[in-house]
């Protein structure tokens, strides 16, 4: 897992970062006083603690090298973007729609993220780690070398999604959504197994 690059950064505001031609090198712990907008932009080597995004909208923007720490990004859209090297911890992704977006080297720890959408996303080496992403949607999704470790999956929904080698056996996945073509190679323990065999309309009987 390549970690975020973040060097020199100077501790801003939004508002003062805006003013800048490149949002880049920033260090924010500060709500902005007002609504502000992102849009048409790189986050490059910035880390953001406590920071609610509510009065912040977000439209067309790509991070490399971001650390996002105990924020609330609930309903933000990613989609269509690039996420490189970017750490969510200990945050609130509620929501957040994360379609169609190339999602590299990307770790999630720690953070509710029920509801988001992955649909149509490439995950690759990238970590989800003791999280909630329960109701969630990975529809056509591509995830390669990526690790989900005790994560909340119940009843999110894996249709036509293609994670060969991918291990959830750490996971609840109580009424998981899943298709046989998403099966494939998909690493779970013995008690899953039961499971999923259920959810595909298997009935396991004892030899006698």
């Amino acid at each position: 897992m390549i970690q975020p690059k973040i060097r020199n950064l100077t501790p801003s505001t939004f508002e003062e970062a805006l003013k800048e031609e490149l949002f880049e090198n920033f260090s924010i712990e500060e709500n902005p006083q007002q609504p502000i907008t992102l849009s048409q932009l790189t986050l490059n080597e910035c880390y953001f603690k406590s920071i609610q995004f509510y009065d912040i909208q977000i439209k067309c923007v790509d991070l490399l090298d971001v650390i996002f720490e105990n924020c609330d990004l609930s309903n933000v859209s990613f989609e269509d973007r690039s996420l490189h090297r970017v750490i969510f911890k200990n945050c609130r992704l509620m929501g957040v729609d994360f379609s169609n977006t190339s999602f590299q080297h990307i770790q999630i720890i720690n953070s509710l993220v029920n509801y988001a959408n992955f649909s149509f996303a490439k995950i690759k080496d990238s970590l989800f780690d003791h999280s909630s992403l329960m109701e969630t949607s990975f529809v056509e999704t591509t995830i390669m070398k990526t690790e989900f470790k005790k994560c909340n999956l119940s009843k999110s929904e894996f249709m036509h999604t293609n994670m060969p080698n991918t291990n959830i056996s750490t996971c609840h996945i109580d009424q998981l959504h899943i298709d046989t073509s998403s099966l494939y190679k998909l690493k779970v323990n013995l008690y899953q197994a039961a499971d999923l065999a259920r959810l595909l309309g298997l009935e396991i009987v004892e030899e006698v």
